[in-house]
This record gives C-alpha cells, sequence and structure tokens, in this order.
C-alpha cells in the first residue's frame, strides 16, 4: 500500500509558488552549468524579510518531524551544519547526478551518521523532473515528499521539458546507521524500464589474473557443485549470478552459467540456443580495463532487425562501460558497439550467459585453483552505478542509420551526447520519435535534404539539436544597418514612448513596430531582405521554405536588467539588430548553453536558432536598444 507523503496544503502550495516564482531570479545560481537556483531558508528571513513565507515553511519541516519521528535528530550535532533549501529547475535543466558530502561522526550518537534529505516537491513541471535516486525513477507528486539517503546514494533528476519549472524544498537530517533502514526502500517506482542497468564491484583484483587462463572466444560452462573450490574467476562469476538472481528472484538451483573472454570485433551477437529455441534468462558484460568505448542497447529482437519491422519511435540506450564494472541486458535483443575512434584501450569484456536448459556444445570450466588463497580474501561488494540521463533525438532516420548504415558518429557527433555522461553518467537513455502529427517523408519530399534540419522545429519547447543541424550555428553580419537609420529608430521610439513590459521572458521593455508608423514601412522592406539574407546564409537552396515572421519590435534594456538566466525565443530563428553604440552600456552580453558568448556592435545583425537557451543580453549600467524580428515556419 502507498504511504501518504502529503504533507503542503493546496493553500501553502499556492503561495510558495506565488513567492518564489517572483523572487527565484535574485537566489544564487548553485552551478551554472545546471540553472539551479537555490535559496537557503534562513535567507527568507535575513534578505527577503519575509516571515509569513518562512513561517509556512518552517511548519511544513514540523510535519516531517513529527511524521517521521525525528525529534532526536535535531539534536544531533551534524545538524548544526546540513542546511535546507529551496530550489528552482527551469525547463532544458535537470538536477545533475552527485552524492551529498555531509557523512560526519556524530558527537551525540558516537558512531557514524549518515546524511538524509526530505525533499518536497511544490511544483511539478509540466513533463520530466522525476528524482532518479540510486538508479530508480521515483514518483514526482506536487505537495508530497521524498527521502533520499544524499549521503550514501547517487541522485539526480529526469531532464526539464514544457513551461513550467520545478519547485522543491529540501530538508537535511544526519541519521545513525542503526535507523537508517527506516529511512530506506519507501519510495514508489514508477520507471523500471531499463534495458539495461550498471554495477560497480569492488574486491576483485585476483580476478583478472585468473582470466589469463581463459582462451579468447571459448565458451565455458562452470561448475556450480564445485563451489566450495572456487578460484578468483569462478567466485566472481557465481557471485554475479546469485546476485542479480536474488534480485529477479530466479531459482539458482535450475541455471546453468555460461562464460566466454570477447573484445569489441566480436561485436554483441544474439545470444541464442538452436537446440533448445531459448534465449538467456539474462546476460552480463564485466569490465576489467576503463576502454571507455560506448556500446549501445535496443529492445529490437532479431526478426524485427531482419525485417525492418520496427518502429521509429523508439528508445535505446548508450553504456559506456569504466574499468570494474559490469552491465545487466538483454542478449535476445538488438545491442552492439558504437565505432567513435575513440583512442583508448580495446575493450576486453568477460560475457556471461545464464540459461535455464544446459548447452550441450560447451564444455565445463576446468581450472586448477588459483595460487592466491581466496578463502580468506574479502567478499566482492557489488555497488549500483546507475547514474542514467535521458536525451531527446528528434531525427526520423536514427534506427536507419545506428542500426544498417554505421552512421551513428555521423548524425549524433557522439562527443557532444556523450560528454555530460563522461562527468555525471555512465548509462543515457535516448527517446527517439516522429512528431505525432507531421509525416517526415511528406517534409522530405517538398522541401529535400534540408527537412531533416527543418523537421525538429515542429516541437514546441526545448529541443536537444543535434550538432550537425545547419541552424544550430550563430550567425552575425556586419553593417546590415547603418549608424543613421540605427539612430532615427532609436528617436521614434523614444518620440513615441509607448513601452510595456515585455510579453517575452528575455526582453525588458517592448514596443511593437505597429506604434510607430513612421518607421513601419521600412521595417517592413528590410523583412524583406532579411528573409532572403536568412535562405543565404543557411545555405538553404528551396526558396519555398515557409519562414513567417511573428513578431518585429523594439526592446530596450535599462540599469541591472542583466540576468544569468537562461531561456529559449521559442521560435525558429530569433534575429537581433543592435541599435545603439555598446559604448553606451555594460555587459550587453548573451550567453548561449554552448557557452557561446555574443556582445553585437551597431548596425550588425544577429540570427541565432530560437529553441536554444540563453540570457537575456541585458546591461548593468546604461540602456541598451535592439530591433528583434522573430521567426516561425509554417507547414
Amino acid at each position: 500500500m502507498t504511504e501518504n507523503r502529503e504533507i503542503v496544503t493546496v493553500e501553502e502550495q499556492k503561495s510558495i509558488v506565488e513567492w518564489t516564482t517572483q523572487n527565484y531570479t535574485k537566489f544564487n545560481s548553485k552551478n551554472d552549468t545546471y540553472n539551479i537556483n537555490l535559496l537557503y531558508l534562513d535567507k527568507i528571513n535575513d534578505v527577503f524579510q519575509n516571515e509569513a513565507i518562512y513561517n509556512t515553511i518552517q511548519n511544513i519541516r514540523n510535519r516531517i518531524i513529527e511524521k517521521e519521528n525525528l525529534h532526536d535528530n535535531e539534536n544531533i550535532e551534524p545538524c548544526k551544519f546540513l542546511t535546507d533549501f529551496l530550489y528552482v529547475i527551469e525547463p532544458g535543466y535537470r538536477l545533475h547526478y552527485h552524492i551529498d558530502t555531509h557523512n560526519h561522526k556524530t558527537n551525540v550518537l558516537k558512531q557514524t551518521g549518515v546524511h538524509i534529505r526530505f525533499n518536497v516537491c511544490i511544483q511539478a513541471p509540466d513533463n520530466g523532473g522525476r528524482p532518479i535516486y540510486a538508479g530508480k525513477t521515483l514518483e514526482l507528486r506536487e505537495r508530497n515528499y521524498v527521502i533520499c539517503r544524499s549521503g550514501i546514494d547517487y541522485h539526480g533528476s529526469e531532464w526539464i521539458f514544457g513551461n513550467k519549472s520545478k519547485i522543491v524544498l529540501s530538508f537535511g537530517f544526519m541519521v545513525s546507521n542503526e535507523v537508517l533502514p527506516k529511512y530506506s526502500n519507501r519510495e514508489p517506482i514508477i520507471v523500471n524500464d531499463y534495458l539495461i542497468k550498471s554495477w560497480e564491484f569492488k574486491h576483485c583484483e585476483f580476478v583478472v589474473n585468473d582470466l589469463k587462463s581463459l582462451d579468447i572466444h571459448k565458451r565455458y560452462l562452470l561448475d556450480i557443485s564445485n563451489s566450495n573450490s572456487f578460484n578468483s574467476l569462478e567466485k566472481y562469476i557465481y557471485n554475479c549470478f546469485l546476485f542479480h538472481s536474488k534480485n529477479k528472484n530466479i531459482d539458482t538451483g535450475s541455471c546453468f552459467i555460461e562464460f566466454f573472454l570477447a573484445n569489441k570485433k566480436d561485436g554483441l551477437p544474439i545470444q541464442y540456443n538452436d537446440d533448445t529455441e531459448e534465449y538467456p534468462v539474462f546476460s552480463i558484460l564485466s569490465f576489467f580495463n576503463d576502454p571507455r568505448s560506448p556500446l549501445f542497447f535496443t529492445s529490437i529482437t532479431n526478426d524485427e532487425y531482419k525485417y525492418k519491422e520496427y518502429t521509429d519511435d523508439n528508445t535505446f540506450y548508450i553504456a559506456i562501460p569504466k574499468q570494474y564494472t559490469h552491465i545487466l541486458y538483454d542478449s535476445s535483443k538488438y545491442n552492439g558497439w558504437l565505432d567513435t575512434n575513440n583512442t583508448h584501450d580495446e575493450p576486453l569484456f568477460l560475457n556471461m550467459n545464464v540459461w535455464n536448459v544446459k548447452p550441450s556444445t560447451i564444455d565445463t570450466y576446468v581450472y586448477p585453483p588459483s595460487d592466491i588463497d581466496t578463502s580468506t580474501s574479502t567478499d566482492i561488494i557489488f555497488y549500483d552505478s546507475n547514474n542514467i540521463i535521458s536525451r531527446e533525438i528528434f531525427d526520423p532516420t536514427i534506427f536507419e542509420n545506428i542500426l544498417y548504415n554505421n552512421h551513428f558518429n555521423h548524425l549524433l557527433e557522439l562527443n557532444s551526447i556523450i560528454s555530460d555522461s563522461d562527468k555525471n553518467a555512465n548509462i543515457i537513455k535516448v527517446e527517439t520519435h516522429l512528431n505525432e502529427h507531421i509525416d517526415f517523408s511528406n517534409v522530405l519530399q517538398k522541401y529535400g535534404d534540408i527537412a531533416t534540419d527543418l523537421y525538429p522545429f515542429y516541437k514546441e519547447g526545448y529541443v536537444n539539436f543535434m550538432v550537425t543541424n545547419r541552424f544550430t550555428r550563430n550567425k552575425c553580419l556586419q553593417k546590415f544597418l547603418s549608424l543613421d537609420v540605427c539612430y532615427w529608430i532609436i528617436n521614434e521610439c523614444e518620440k513615441t514612448n509607448k513601452w510595456i513590459n515585455s510579453p517575452y521572458k528575455l526582453y525588458e521593455l517592448y514596443l511593437n513596430i505597429e506604434n510607430m508608423p513612421a518607421i513601419l514601412s521600412f521595417v517592413l522592406f528590410i523583412s524583406n531582405h532579411l528573409i532572403t539574407t536568412i535562405l543565404k546564409q543557411y545555405n538553404i537552396q528551396n526558396n519555398n521554405i515557409p519562414i513567417n515572421i511573428r513578431d518585429i519590435f523594439v526592446a530596450k534594456y535599462s540599469k541591472n536588467s542583466n540576468s544569468q538566466m537562461k531561456y529559449i525565443d521559442n521560435t525558429f530563428l530569433t534575429a537581433t539588430v543592435q541599435l545603439n553604440d555598446t559604448a553606451d552600456f555594460v555587459d550587453g552580453v548573451i550567453q548561449f548553453n554552448d557557452e557561446d558568448n555574443v556582445l553585437i556592435k551597431q548596425g550588425e545583425l544577429f540570427i541565432h536558432n530560437g529553441k536554444k537557451f540563453r540570457t537575456n543580453g541585458g546591461v548593468k549600467d546604461g540602456v541598451k536598444y535592439v530591433l528583434v524580428f522573430l521567426l516561425d515556419i509554417k507547414f
């Protein structure tokens, strides 16, 4: 039965959401890379001087203390160093994978304490953002809390999509090892459908020596009846088998364990027993070096692969194996290595298959006991290392290329999609799909090769583009407007003086050109020149590409309008002309997520992908004027 974790009232939720939405841009950014806006709760009174919100949050904290019987933990010394905080993560970002480094020796309990956190969801995003604790994706319910063993479990979240930010209250406590089980394994797991899982193992150094006894590619069968005299290799294989059999509730007495040594050149062929017409119960790849050579895993069966009967709406996984890790996977599906021309060692791995029926053609492994005494060696320990991130690939040709054309490296530019995983994750869940309402074949027939680059723009909101898409590149053209024309437009704006707060997040003040008859005809005239310029700059040969202008306006930034918060224009392209001299203001730099920083000079035209996250380019001092064209595609 699911626990009742609702700890916040609707009225409290509403007040916190309203206050946070108004103030979170003033929070400290904990990490610019992930755009987490974090506020320590004591600052609500000290800095923002809002006692009502502070008391509301403290009441929520007190309810958790009461419900979870945490009164004693309030008196533990390290609790003084565990801060409570409120954080906001915007669409296009996620909580990065990490472990909180707050394990201390408690003075009261005289034993090791573990840092745990009670995370309360105040506002859930439209899509994504679910917590991932120890590789398990959890439910995310507004006004409810989840328990995170943050001092010992890797934790993070899915990427956030849509228009709503994720707002969370996080309360930290130290608990003793004795009571830690009370706060463990209580979270309902809603997504545990990963095709693969990764585990780290320790205390297996001696296994490497025994691997030398294996003939590469020769298949062996483990003699389970001889378990009392196993060498290090046999002991490792058997422990892997027992560990995962227990997790899968498999009867260990009726299984047979096959193993063999292989390398990347062998690929990952589907494992199948022709005699019994069965696939393995499960399979394991173990790595004893650090190849950093990616693999891919799919849910595509042999027949689906052979006859191309899979759908383009599918999910596959990329895994980057590390030394002393193993991957649990389904060897009845189509999997393989990705050729990324990396310079790391050729991966040599131990492959294990667990069968329900004994394979008749495999020899039982016979090898003299190791010279090393394993009877007193430390037991092999397995650690859950499923640090999984999700990426969305909006490409209708992805499976055709990855499965048949060996063009994966060209399509996805693995360096860009895997670079984040090198730091934060070892498994990437890649979701591929076509647009529900648009048939790509029609777009391809209508617009030719450029269709692949145009197609992702059907998707609303943030899009994770492939770096090969031509529209990911920023363009800057000098002398698009003369200085006299720039000053003329500024003077007409100030003469009209009908500025309003901008309806778009990335602009401070807004003045639509329809409110300036003196420049309206001229701006409409140069907009035609703008379209021609875009076609030329992006090498668009088809003049029938339906680029439409959604809005044209002048934006004005005044003192202290600069912000490090990043948003998207949610356009096809955004074109901006700098109207005044950069000497008239301080800062004004636009920062993109790809670390491209741009300061436009007077009269220059700057064009960029309107679905790229960026800062607003506001100023610390002075005044900045820009003429803005928001462009869409209408099919």
